[in-house]
């Protein structure tokens, strides 16, 4: 998974991946790990937010994830 990691202040960073099923997985692979204030996925980007020192960015965790988990929905 390619990742472009920008600042987003000094503790925080945007993460911008290829698409939405990548920023979900990703998202949820760093909720997983901890040590994160916030997880934030959007369309394309995930927006992380710590305290203290910069925890690890585990990106390889997210390509173990599945990249969906959702549930059906029938709108009549």
């Amino acid at each position: 998974m390619t990742v472009r990691v920008l600042p987003a202040g000094d503790r925080g960073a945007l993460l911008e991946v290829a698409d939405n099923a990548a920023a979900v997985r990703l998202a949820r692979a760093l909720r997983a790990g901890g040590g994160f204030v916030d997880v934030v996925p959007g369309h394309r980007t995930v927006l992380v937010t710590w305290e203290g020192e910069q925890p690890a960015l585990d990106l390889e965790a997210a390509e173990d994830e599945p990249a969906f988990a959702g549930r059906l929905l029938e709108v009549p």
